[in-house]
């Protein structure tokens, strides 16, 4: 299996911000609005892969509710 095509279960912020394609800033605000979910594991902020695909999910869902409207 090639390493580079598995995706992590979880990511840190950074990687999180990259994988949404949206700035750094902009992932620590939607944690902050409670629209992304983060826990600690020691030290590490983590933000689980599932939490980002469903955000991103909602949001399409959203936009595309909103043009049928």
């Amino acid at each position: 299996m090639d390493p580079q095509k598995i995706t992590p279960v979880t990511q840190r912020p950074k990687q999180g911000a990259a994988y949404l394609g949206i700035g750094l800033s902009k992932l620590y605000a939607l944690i902050r609005e409670g629209e992304i979910p983060t826990f600690k594991l020691g030290t590490a902020t983590l933000i689980a892969t599932a939490d980002l695909d469903a955000f991103a999910a909602r949001k399409r869902e959203e936009a595309l509710a909103s043009k049928a409207a």
